[in-house]
C-alpha cells in the first residue's frame, strides 16, 4: 500500500488507495476511488476507453461508485484522465486512457429506477443487473451480460458474446463476432431484433407468446420448438429461413446470422 487518502464531504465520502501488484508481467500501480452520493430518479452516462463496467440496481436511495485506475508504472497512472460530474439526479463519468498499459474499471450501485442512457467502453466487458429503466450499452471489444432488465434494451458489441436474462421489454442486440442468448420473460407488443455475423442465436420465449417471427441464416441451421414457425432450407447447412405467427402475432421478432445457428424454444 503506497498511500491512503481519505476525503470526507458533506454528502459524499471519497478515498484513494495507491498500491502495486503483478500486472502486465510486471508491476501494477493502482488508484482506487470510492464515492457515495444521494441519488434519485437519476440518469447515468459512462464513456470508458479500456476497462470493464459493472452496474447493479438495488433498493437504495444513493449511488455508490467504485473506480480502479491501473497502470504499468506510476507515471502512466498519472496520465489517466478521469472526469466525474455528479449531481442529485445525473452522473457522467469519462475515463481517458491513451496508453495500452493502462485501464479503468468501473463498478456502480444505483437505485433500480436509474436510466442507463449511455454505457460505453471501447475495450472491456459490460455487466448490468436489476435495472427497471431503459438500458443503452456498447463495447467495441468485449462481452455484454444483462440480467433482470425491465426497460427497453439496446446492446451492441463488435467482438464478443451478448447474454440477456429475464428481459421484459423490447430488445435490440447485435454483434459482429459472437453468440447472442436472450431469455425473454414477457412479450406484449414488443420488438426483438437480434443479429450476429458469426455466431449462434438462442431465443427463449414464453409458451403463451403472441409474436410474428422472421429468421434468416446464410450458413448453418435453424430449429424451433414452436410448430407455428416453418423452416425453409435451400440446401443442407446453406441458406435457411424461418417464418411463423404465434398466437395473435402482436410482437415482432427478427433474427439474423450469417454463419452459425438459430435456436427458438420456450423458456
Amino acid at each position: 500500500m503506497k498511500c491512503l487518502l481519505l476525503l470526507v464531504f458533506a454528502i459524499s465520502i471519497g478515498y484513494l488507495v495507491l498500491n502495486s501488484t503483478n500486472f502486465f508481467n510486471g508491476k501494477k500501480f493502482e488508484e482506487t476511488i470510492h464515492q457515495q452520493h444521494p441519488f434519485k430518479d437519476g440518469l447515468i452516462k459512462i464513456d470508458n476507453n479500456v476497462g470493464a463496467i459493472s452496474i447493479e440496481g438495488s433498493t437504495t436511495d444513493k449511488i455508490e461508485i467504485n473506480i480502479v485506475k491501473k497502470a504499468k508504472s506510476r507515471e502512466l497512472l498519472k496520465e489517466i484522465k478521469l472526469h466525474m460530474a455528479v449531481k442529485a439526479n445525473k452522473v457522467h463519468i469519462k475515463a481517458d486512457t491513451k496508453n495500452n498499459d493502462t485501464e479503468v474499471s468501473i463498478e456502480i450501485k444505483v437505485p433500480k429506477d436509474t436510466k442507463l442512457e449511455k454505457i460505453y467502453t471501447n475495450v472491456g466487458s459490460i455487466k448490468l443487473s436489476d435495472i427497471s429503466q431503459e438500458v443503452n450499452c456498447q463495447t467495441n471489444c468485449g462481452a455484454i451480460e444483462l440480467n433482470n432488465i425491465s426497460g427497453n434494451i439496446t446492446a451492441i458489441t463488435n467482438t464478443g458474446a451478448i447474454d440477456i436474462n429475464n428481459s421484459t421489454k423490447s430488445v435490440k442486440a447485435s454483434t459482429n463476432v459472437g453468440a447472442i442468448y436472450l431469455n425473454q420473460k414477457l412479450l406484449d407488443n414488443l420488438t426483438i431484433e437480434l443479429s450476429t455475423n458469426t455466431g449462434k442465436i438462442t431465443l427463449l420465449l414464453p409458451t403463451n407468446v403472441n409474436a410474428e417471427v422472421n429468421a434468416q441464416l446464410t450458413t448453418g441451421s435453424i430449429c424451433s420448438s414452436f410448430n407455428e414457425i416453418k423452416i425453409v432450407k435451400t440446401f443442407p447447412y446453406i441458406s435457411s429461413q424461418a417464418h411463423g405467427v404465434i398466437g395473435l402475432g402482436e410482437s415482432k421478432i427478427s433474427l439474423k446470422s450469417n454463419v452459425g445457428q438459430i435456436v427458438i424454444k420456450s423458456n
